[in-house]
This record gives structure tokens, sequence and C-alpha cells, in this order.
């Protein structure tokens, strides 16, 4: 195990775990809800978790974090159990990714994210886990506009 899983795998997978944590909470006919005004639909903001999770993950391969939009299938967002699925796939790939990286690597290459930014592979993880977060913070909103109990480790971390 290299030193970035060693100091920040347990959080990370932690708040990976939030994500996956909804699943006891809401089902499919949940994603459809939406805040109004221009809020996007809890679908929508699952989705674009995932396209997030994509482009740190091509980022991390290529070390240039790219924020182009990234392809998907819109059918996604109405498909609790399909979004869950492509959700976990993600994060056993960044996961993966992050866990090969040599200890040269991980001390010498920094990610290029554009406007003049580059950060050390460890910084952009934890700009990752960050999104993650902010992910939870949307959705924790939805949660409670829909009448759905937080989960034990929401509580504590989010709200």
């Amino acid at each position: 195990m290299n030193s970035l899983m060693q100091q920040m795998g347990d959080v990370l997978i932690q708040t990976q775990t939030l994500r996956q944590q909804l699943n006891g909470v809401i089902d499919s006919s949940d994603l459809s809800y939406s805040p109004g005004g221009d809020s996007p639909t809890l679908g929508n903001l699952y989705r674009q978790l995932g396209e997030t999770t994509q482009q740190y993950i091509e980022g991390f391969k290529t070390f240039k974090h790219s924020y182009e939009p990234v392809s998907t299938d819109a059918a996604l967002e109405t498909d609790l159990n399909a979004l869950d699925t492509w959700l976990t796939e993600l994060e056993q790939s960044l996961n993966s990714i992050l866990s090969d990286f040599s200890e040269e690597i991980l001390q010498t290459q920094l990610i290029d994210r554009g406007y003049g930014l580059q950060f050390p592979i460890v910084v952009n993880v934890q700009v990752y886990r960050e999104a993650l977060l902010i992910f939870c913070a949307k959705v924790s909103i939805y949660l409670r506009a829909l009448g759905k109990e937080l989960p034990e480790q929401w509580k504590l971390w989010i709200s």
C-alpha cells in the first residue's frame, strides 16, 4: 500500500460510503425530485457526481484535469440500481488508480488543473473528497425536503 492510501485511503472510502448509504434511504422514484426553480433533480445530482468522478479518474491517469462535460446516459438519472452500480464501479476504479501510484509519482507528479493551477496528487485527492462532501451537502437538503431520515454517519458528518 502506498503512502497516499495509508494516509487518506480510509477517510476517502468512508466518504464514498456516505453516497452508498443513500441506497437505504431513497428509491428510484425519489430521483425525479427537484426542490423547484433551476434546481436539478436528485437523479441529475447523482449523474453529475459520476461525471465528476470520471473527470478525476481521467485526471489521475493523464495528470491533466479536464472540466469538459462527460457524456453519460441521461436514463441513469431515473434508475437507482444503475446509478449505484455505475458509481460503485467508478469509485473502485478511482481507488485502484490511487493505490497503484508509486511513491516516486506521488512525490513528484503534479495534476494540471488549468487556470495556472497544478496540485500534487494528494491535494487533488483532497479536492475530490471535497466534491463528494459538497454532493452530500446538496443531497441532504433534498432528503430533508423529501422527509427522509438521514443515515447516522450523515448526521455526524454532514448536518
